[in-house]
């Protein structure tokens, strides 16, 4: 019921910047996320590597991404696969099915719709990788919330994908800046929306991975499985 009363609420306020409740929508379902609100299965277990705080966390080297071809350019905190790895092998055998992978983690930062379609007109992909650099984006703190899941009817099947939410400050932070340079350059800042974006790190899906554009929002309202470290 929760889900539904905010999509409602997104609908009605779209065009008023609904968009901007992005981070305050994982704050929120986060609190009920500890009271497992709509979560009835067996939690999932993650290594404590993955804790920023931690201190045995050490991250992973920085990747520029960065390709001639459509979509193919954006932004990422690259992340340790194995231990995202061991979520998805716990999350299959819950789930009883096999799931597609990439074979690599990362939190997207800036997507390739949004660098090919609005932020390639005013910032090179090189100058934002040199910013993340600048900014150390690769060691931005970051939380996981849960684990998450978002389905999409296709003819007769359904394809699905789960991700770990993502709650982080320092994500919304740069792209904050980003805007700020897109703006300096000559863009308009409602071209590019920086609360508009639902940090996750993709675990696996069924056919393909759904995205924003596939009208899928992977925040903490679409949580499936608790997390819980091992």
């Amino acid at each position: 019921m929760l889900q539904i009363q905010w999509v409602f609420i997104c609908i009605l306020l779209l065009t008023t910047g609904c968009a901007t409740f992005s981070e305050s929508s994982h704050k929120t379902r986060s609190a009920d996320l500890q009271k497992g609100v709509g979560i009835t299965t067996s939690p999932l277990s993650f290594n404590k590597t993955l804790h920023y705080s931690s201190a045995v966390y050490s991250p992973a080297a920085f990747i520029e991404h960065k390709n001639p071809k459509a979509f193919k350019s954006y932004v990422a905190i690259n992340l340790h696969n194995e231990p995202f790895a061991q979520i998805r092998k716990d999350l299959q055998k819950q789930l009883g099915i096999k799931l597609q992978s990439r074979g690599e983690s990362h939190i997207t930062v800036i997507t390739p719709p949004e660098y090919d379609q609005i932020l390639k007109k005013r910032i090179g992909i090189q100058e934002l990788h040199s910013l993340a650099k600048k900014r150390s984006l690769q060691l931005t703190p970051f939380k996981l919330l849960c684990v998450g899941k978002a389905s999409l009817p296709t003819g007769e099947a359904v394809d699905s994908t789960y991700y770990a939410v993502v709650s982080s400050e320092g994500v919304f932070s740069f792209r904050k800046e980003v805007q700020k340079l897109f703006v300096e350059r000559g863009g308009r800042a409602l071209d590019f929306n920086p609360d508009l974006f639902y940090p996750h790190v993709t675990l696996g899906y069924t056919k393909r991975d759904l995205h924003f554009e596939d009208g899928v929002r992977k925040d903490a309202s679409t949580c499936a499985f608790q997390l819980k470290e091992n």
